[in-house]
């Protein structure tokens, strides 16, 4: 059984020199992975977020070097409110420099008036999600993209060889993502199919009832 830990990169302790010690800490003590979890903008009122929120993947840049034999987590990375073409090139090159750690966890962000600020629509956001997916998995593909017609995300003529270089030497990132809870609009586009685009679901909450164990 292996362990990992939730960075302290958010609420009133989070600091450069607490995150570097913390995360070599966590690896002397043998954990295996280090997470972040990920808002950009957090309305004044969600105080239980904290006032300090450093950014998911560039803490995890931070820290790769600080404890190399940590795989690197995001749980979860909110995709309709950023660029998916460069969430790709982001997430290939951290995977490319550490080695090969990164662990994907993406999902559609809950906090209506973040998504609304970044100009993500709302009721949209499933959708959003299914798409983003489908052009990570295009670009990181052994063949790599240089296009691709969506509703939300569209390009076309990017050179292979040069854009797509990190991404084409990666190879195909473990990711898993997080569904909307059924009753919420467009739930049905993600929440039943973990496993037609990633490679399961992260689990968000669950009440002591729902907690089981399955052996491996």
């Amino acid at each position: 059984m292996q362990f990992g830990v939730m960075l302290p990169h958010r609420w009133l302790y989070a600091a450069g020199n607490t995150i570097a010690d913390f995360a070599s800490e966590a690896e002397a003590l043998g954990y295996t992975s280090l997470w972040v979890t990920d808002h950009i903008i957090v309305p004044s009122y969600r105080t239980e977020r904290g006032h300090i929120f450093y950014e998911a993947l560039t803490t995890l840049a931070y820290v790769s070097s600080l404890a190399p034999r940590c795989r690197l987590g995001v749980a979860v990375l909110a995709l309709p409110p950023r660029n998916a073409v460069l969430v790709a090139k982001q997430v290939a090159t951290l995977d490319a420099l550490s080695q090969g750690r990164v662990l994907l966890g993406v999902g559609t962000g809950w906090i209506e008036e973040e998504l609304r600020y970044l100009g993500a629509a709302w009721q949209q956001r499933g959708p959003m999600l299914d798409e983003a997916i489908q052009v990570l998995r295009a670009l990181w593909s052994d063949e790599g993209a240089n296009s691709f017609a969506g509703r939300y995300t569209t390009f076309r003529g990017y050179p292979k060889s040069k854009y797509c270089a990190n991404i084409r030497q990666s190879r195909m990132l473990p990711y898993f993502h997080r569904g909307l809870p059924h009753g919420c609009p467009n739930s049905q586009t993600i929440s039943d199919r973990p496993n037609r685009r990633t490679m399961g679901r992260l689990a968000a909450a669950a009440a002591s009832s729902q907690a089981r164990w399955t052996p491996a």
